[in-house]
């Protein structure tokens, strides 16, 4: 008795279907993600920045009221009696 060391596998139109219709369905999936991953990227960096942006902005206006409320200090200070 001769029996095969591997088994044959022939391949029928219902396999070729469903192998090709899996590897379609993966493609597109893959790349929708692809797509997916780049716009949030992207939409991230967009609101790190305006963030980002925002805090200089408030910053800077809480660094001009401290200088404001410090010019104010030394202006009553210099008009006090010594």
């Amino acid at each position: 008795m001769s029996v095969p060391p591997f088994p044959v596998f022939t391949w029928t139109l219902r396999s070729k279907f469903l192998l090709s219709l899996t590897l379609i369905t993966a493609s597109i999936t893959s790349a929708v993600l692809l797509v997916v991953q780049y716009r949030v990227r992207i939409h991230v960096r967009e609101e790190i920045a305006q963030a980002l942006n925002d805090s200089v902005l408030t910053f800077q206006s809480l660094q001009r009221q401290r200088e404001s409320t410090l010019e104010r200090s030394t202006a009553l200070l210099a008009t006090l009696p010594p």
